[in-house]
């Protein structure tokens, strides 16, 4: 398949994951404000913000990986492939223990510092703990999921997150018909980043993307200077439209309230929709502009 195939092919399954995940927001909402109060969902949704912060522990590393795979995915068996995806492996798993530590150390300091209400404050904590480690899960299984994007098969990781949107909005649904209330927005998280870890995990090995065994090659110290180099910038990046996007609702909750975070929260869900529409273009191009690149 051609470059330009599979950038449309990208780019058709993008909008076709766009418009399920509208499709999903526009129906968890209502629904998570019918069986929650105002003050439930904010919770959530300042949850959200401050794991969001976490991600930027990733310091860019997940786009180093990924485009440095580019350089050497044309042979997936030589050793360099392999190695870069076990220094990936590596610096993931530091980074995870990282935000596990963090959910089991600092719930009550962040709730103090956001000041949750004191008959919410055990359910923030819980739901901070449950939210860290499954975004600890997430980091220590990205090495799976980057050969889709440096093989420019990110069409397939599209149709994965679409069968993802699905499953979240379906235990969504059903953890808030069983009572669990707050605690259904982590059900629906845990189960739809599973679903997404295994198909992407199939994926990759059904597409023979990862190396064979025996062929993974050794750890390279000059390999770590030039993954952490070249996602330093991406960091810088990260960051700055995280401050952007995302500083927002942690400050309503602390300054105003959490019902004024919750508002705030549905409210801007147009203009992320709207952000990704555009950037939609651009993000999905990269892939192919990578291998063009490196074959000069």
């Amino acid at each position: 398949m051609s470059r330009t195939r599979r950038y449309v092919a990208a780019l058709g399954t993008g909008y076709i994951a766009l418009v399920v995940n509208v499709i999903c927001v526009g129906v968890s909402i209502p629904m998570a404000l019918h069986f929650l109060n105002r003050q439930e969902f904010g919770l959530w949704s300042v949850v959200l913000q401050i794991t969001g912060y976490l991600a930027l522990l990733d310091l860019g590393v997940g786009q180093s990986v990924a485009r440095l795979l580019v350089d050497s995915k044309d042979n997936v068996n030589g050793g360099t492939y392999g190695s870069i995806l076990k220094l990936a492996a590596l610096v993931f798993a530091v980074q995870a223990s990282l935000i596990a530590l963090f959910g089991l150390t600092c719930g009550q300091m962040v709730a103090d510092l956001m000041r949750i209400p004191p008959a919410l404050s055990s359910t923030f904590r819980n739901l901070m703990l449950g939210q860290c480690l499954m975004m600890a899960f997430n980091f220590i299984v990205t090495p799976i999921n980057l050969p889709l994007w440096s093989h420019q098969r990110v069409d397939i990781g599209n149709i994965n997150n679409v069968v993802s949107f699905l499953v979240n909005l379906m235990f969504l649904w059903l953890g808030f018909v069983l009572g669990l209330r707050a605690y259904s927005l982590l059900l629906a998280y845990s189960v739809s980043s599973l679903v997404t870890f295994a198909l992407n995990t199939n994926s990759s090995l059904k597409l023979k993307l990862l190396p064979d065994a025996g062929h993974w090659g050794k750890l390279d110290r000059r390999r770590v200077f030039e993954v952490f180099a070249f996602g330093r910038d991406l960091f810088v990046t990260n960051l700055a439209g995280q401050l952007i996007s995302a500083s927002q609702i942690v400050l309503v909750s602390r300054f105003v309230s959490l019902d004024a975070a919750a508002i705030w929260a549905v409210c801007m869900k147009s203009y992320s929709m709207a952000q990704q529409l555009i950037f939609r273009l651009s993000d999905f191009s990269a892939p192919g502009f990578s291998e063009m690149v490196v074959r000069g």
